[in-house]
C-alpha cells in the first residue's frame, strides 16, 4: 500500500499483497479478490471449523485445508459475505488433500465483494505462516509507533511554541496529505487554505447528520455524499465534554492504521488548546459583556470614555452609521440564560478560524435580565433588523428554537445616545408582550394605541382611570379569595367566549358566568357595551403595563 506521499515514508502498513512475498509461501497464487489487496493485515489464524465466521476478528488473514468444507464445498461461498462483513482481510486455501480446488462460485463471489482468496501450496505449515506473518507485522508496527511518535513530537513543538490553531491543523494536513478541518463548538472552522477538498464535501452535506457530526454524535467513517467519505474524530476537553470534531476527508485513499492513531493522539492537543482558548475567551467576553452593559445602561458618560473602553475589549465601532438596539423577544418557549450566552459567544466567533482579536462592530450581542439583546449598525431600522435576523438564523437553527419578535429601538446618531435606543427597545419589547404582538419586526410606532396609553401610563389622571376599574375586582379578590381580575382579562382574551373562558380557567361553567355578573355588578358595566368594553381592557393594559415597568426597575 502507498503511503499518500507522507514526509515520514518509513512505515508501511502488512498488507494482503505482502502475503504472496512470504518466503514460506513460495508458489502461492491469487484466485480471487485483487482489488483487496491493499487490505491491512493484523495477525494470521487457522481455519478448521465450519463457524468460524462466529469467531473471525477483522485484521485476520484466516488458513484452512478446507477440511470443514470436505463434504459440502458449496458451504465455503456462503461464508465468504459473513467473513467480509467481518472485516476478515483474506482467506487461504491449502488444497489437494480435503478440497481438490476451490469452488468456482467462491471465486466469483470473492471476486465481487473483493476479498483476496489464495491457493496455498501443498508444503504449507501453518504455523511457519503464523511466525513469518506476526514478524512481519510487529516489526513494521514498530515502525509505525515510532514515525507516529515523530509525528506527534513535531504537532508538540507547534503547540509549545504557541502557534495558532490553523498553522497546527496545516501541518497536520501536510502529515497526512489529506484535507483537514476542525469545528469546535461554537462553530468555527480552523483550516488551511488548501482544504478546498473538504469545503466541496461541506456544500453537499445533508444538515441534519451534519449537525450529529458536530456534536460529536458521530465517530469514525461516515458517507456524507455519494461516494465521497469523511473520517469524523470528537475532541474533548479532560476526556468527558465534548469541545469540537475533528474532520479529514477519506481520500485520495482510506485512512490507514497510522492515521487514526496519529488523530487519536492529535485530539488530545487540540482538546488542551482549546479548552484554553475557550478559559481565555471567557475571560476576555466578560470584559466585553461589562462594557457593553455600562453602555446600554448609561454608565459610560462621553463619546471618547465609549471608544475608549471598546478599543481595550478589542471592539471596534461603526462610523458614521446609526447605531440601533434590538431585543430579541422569544415568542413561545423562552432559552435559558446559558442558551442566549452560547448565542453570544458563537457570535463573538466571527473569523475564528484566524484567531483575530479585534470583533467587528456592525453587530454586537450582550444578554442583559435574561434578555438576549443587539446592537447593530444600519442606514435604517430595516437593514439593522435584516442583519439580527441573519444572525438569529445562524444561531437559532434547531427544529426545537423558538422563533423570535424584534423589538427595536429608534436609531442612535451619536454612541452617547445608544442608553435611549436601549430603553425604547426594553419598552417595546414590555409593550408587545403585554399586549399579546407576535410581529417579527416591532417599533415605537407600530404600537398604536399602546404607544398612547405607554405615554400616559405615568400620569397621575391614568392611575385613576386604571383604579377606577382594577381595585374594586382587586378589592374583592382580596377579601374573598376570588379571581375576578383574572376572569375579566381572559374572558376579554377570548373574545367574551364563556365556555373558552371556562376551559381556560379550568373552571366549571356556571362559576364563570356567576364571576361575570359580579364583575359588571361591581364595575357598574355590561359586557355588551362596546364602550365599557373598550374602557375595562384599557384599565387592564394599563394596570398591565405599569405593574411590567415597576419590575423591570426593580431588577
Amino acid at each position: 500500500m502507498n503511503n499518500h506521499g507522507r514526509s515520514q515514508s518509513a512505515y508501511t502498513e502488512f498488507t494482503c499483497a505482502d502475503i504472496l512475498e512470504l518466503p514460506h509461501l513460495a508458489g502461492v497464487r491469487l484466485r480471487a479478490g485483487e482489488a483487496g489487496l491493499h487490505h491491512p493485515v493484523t495477525h494470521a489464524n487457522v481455519m478448521e471449523v465450519p463457524d468460524i465466521s462466529d469467531w473471525a476478528q477483522a485484521g485476520e488473514f484466516l488458513m484452512t485445508t478446507g477440511y470443514p468444507f470436505r463434504d459440502d464445498p458449496a458451504m465455503l461461498a456462503g461464508m465468504i459475505p459473513k467473513l467480509v462483513k467481518k472485516g476478515v482481510a483474506a482467506l487461504g486455501i491449502k488444497t489437494k488433500r480435503f478440497m481438490a480446488e476451490i469452488p468456482e462460485d467462491a471465486i466469483e463471489l470473492a471476486e465481487k465483494h473483493g476479498f483476496p482468496i489464495f491457493e496455498l501450496p501443498p508444503h504449507t505449515v501453518f504455523s511457519e505462516v503464523q511466525r513469518e506473518t506476526m514478524e512481519r507485522v510487529l516489526a513494521q508496527e514498530t515502525g509505525m509507533l515510532t514515525v507516529l511518535n515523530h509525528h506527534v513530537q513535531q504537532l508538540s513543538q507547534l503547540m509549545l511554541e504557541g502557534k495558532p490553531l490553523d498553522e497546527f491543523i496545516a501541518r497536520l494536513e501536510d502529515i497526512m496529505q489529506r484535507p483537514v478541518a476542525l469545528f469546535d463548538d461554537g462553530g468555527r472552522l480552523y483550516a488551511s487554505e488548501m482544504t478546498a477538498g473538504l469545503e466541496n464535501i461541506y456544500g453537499v452535506k445533508p444538515s441534519g447528520q451534519w449537525q450529529e457530526i458536530q456534536r460529536g454524535k458521530l465517530a469514525g467513517t461516515t458517507v456524507v455524499h455519494g461516494d465521497l467519505s469523511i473520517r469524523a474524530t470528537p475532541i474533548y476537553a479532560n476526556g468527558m465534554e465534548h469541545f469540537a470534531v475533528l474532520i479529514t476527508a477519506d481520500s485520495p485513499a482510506p485512512h490507514t492504521k497510522l492515521d487514526i492513531l496519529l488523530l487519536e493522539r492529535v485530539g488530545v492537543l487540540i482538546g488542551m488548546e482549546l479548552a484554553a482558548i475557550r478559559m481565555r475567551e471567557e475571560i476576555e467576553s466578560k470584559y466585553l459583556d461589562q462594557f457593553l452593559l455600562d453602555w446600554l445602561l448609561g454608565r459610560v458618560p462621553t463619546e471618547k470614555d465609549i471608544r475608549m473602553r471598546a478599543e481595550a475589549c478589542g471592539l471596534s465601532l461603526p462610523d458614521p452609521e446609526p447605531l440601533f438596539v434590538i431585543l430579541a423577544r422569544p415568542l413561545g418557549s423562552r432559552p435559558s440564560r446559558g442558551r442566549f450566552k452560547q448565542a453570544v459567544m458563537h457570535l463573538r466567533s466571527l473569523d475564528g478560524s484566524k484567531n483575530a482579536r479585534v470583533h467587528h462592530g456592525d453587530i454586537q450581542g450582550v444578554v442583559i435580565r435574561d434578555e438576549l439583546v443587539f446592537i447593530a449598525a444600519g442606514s435604517d431600522a430595516e437593514s439593522a433588523v435584516r442583519r439580527v435576523w441573519e444572525e438569529l438564523a445562524l444561531l437559532f437553527a434547531n427544529p426545537d428554537d423558538p422563533s423570535f419578535s424584534l423589538c427595536t429601538g429608534s436609531g442612535a446618531p451619536s454612541l452617547e445616545q445608544v442608553q435611549d435606543s436601549y430603553q425604547e427597545a426594553v419598552k417595546v419589547a414590555m409593550i408587545s408582550e403585554i399586549t399579546g404582538m407576535g410581529q417579527t419586526y416591532v417599533t415605537m410606532e407600530q404600537l398604536g394605541i399602546y404607544r398612547l396609553l405607554y405615554l400616559l401610563s405615568d400620569e397621575e389622571e391614568a392611575y385613576r382611570f386604571r383604579d377606577l376599574y382594577i381595585m374594586p375586582l382587586t378589592v374583592y379578590d382580596d377579601r374573598h379569595g376570588a379571581s375576578l381580575l383574572l376572569t375579566a382579562r381572559t374572558y376579554l382574551e377570548h373574545n367574551l367566549n364563556a365556555k373558552k373562558t371556562a376551559a381556560a380557567l379550568f373552571t366549571h361553567y356556571n362559576t364563570i358566568m356567576h364571576r361575570l355578573e359580579r364583575i359588571e355588578e361591581l364595575l357598574q358595566i355590561s359586557f355588551d357595551r362596546a364602550d365599557d368594553r373598550l374602557q375595562l381592557e384599557l384599565a387592564m393594559k394599563l394596570y398591565a403595563m405599569q405593574a411590567k415597568f415597576n419590575e423591570n426597575d426593580a431588577l
